[in-house]
């Protein structure tokens, strides 16, 4: 279990972000990712979960599920699961290369060192997308600020159905946000936070900070100085 004098900080980490469009892995932004990581737990002894999405290769299965004519939304999640493994035991491997004492959570059952440095996992079961895991993890160690890596620096407000990529919103409640999103979940939503994940954040009492991949912008916010970004919280 997490040391409770050790600062916390839990990411969800989208698969989008860490698999580029021809299902290669997008090493430089993963060098440079682990590179201010590595830094940061050297320099504050803070304690991290990542909880990483599977991106392009759980769509990929998905979508082929689906030219099989299987839509049950169960079968999809499922298959979309394995992969977001594949991503958190490459990512443990690849970061403690530095060093760092990594872990690999394989289901929320596990019990984590009282001293590493991160954790990683994966998706758990049909109904949410892995930002859910990251609340479900975030409530049994006790972390109540969480950031979301993922493609888009901002949430916008809606136009005609679509982001309106000149209105960004800075600052949301999670009604406002589900106001958006609905309150269902759907295999391979597209939102910057999952609808099951912004359920239980409302109900927790937690925030989350939205900031899209842009390492600089990781590098502020873990500082404490202004970044680019949406902020929901109660």
């Amino acid at each position: 279990m997490p040391n409770p004098e050790r600062p916390r900080l839990a990411i969800s980490l989208g698969g989008s972000v860490m698999i580029n469009k021809n299902l290669s892995v997008n090493m430089k932004y993963l060098l440079g990712f682990g590179n201010i990581l590595c830094h940061r737990v050297y320099e504050t002894s803070q304690q991290t979960i990542i909880v990483t999405g599977g991106g392009r290769i759980s769509s990929m299965y998905m979508d082929g599920l689906k030219k099989w004519e299987i839509n049950d939304p169960v079968k999809l999640d499922r298959m979309g699961i394995g992969p977001t493994h594949d991503n958190a035991v490459f990512l443990a491997t690849g970061l403690s290369s530095c060093g760092l004492r990594t872990e690999y959570a394989p289901t929320l059952d596990y019990q984590p060192e009282a001293g590493y440095d991160v954790l990683t996992t994966g998706g758990t079961k049909p109904g949410q997308n892995t930002d859910g895991v990251l609340v479900d993890w975030a409530r049994i160690l006790g972390y109540q600020q969480l950031v979301n890596i993922t493609n888009t620096s901002y949430i916008y407000e809606m136009r005609d159905g679509k982001p309106n990529k000149s209105k960004p919103i800075l600052d949301m409640t999670w009604d406002d946000w589900l106001s958006i999103t609905g309150r269902a979940h759907h295999p391979k939503e597209k939102f910057p936070f999952g609808v099951v994940a912004s359920l239980k954040g409302k109900e927790y009492g937690m925030s989350t900070a939205v900031i899209g991949k842009s390492l600089s912008n990781f590098r502020a916010y873990l500082v404490g100085k202004p970044y680019k970004g949406t902020l929901i919280h109660p």
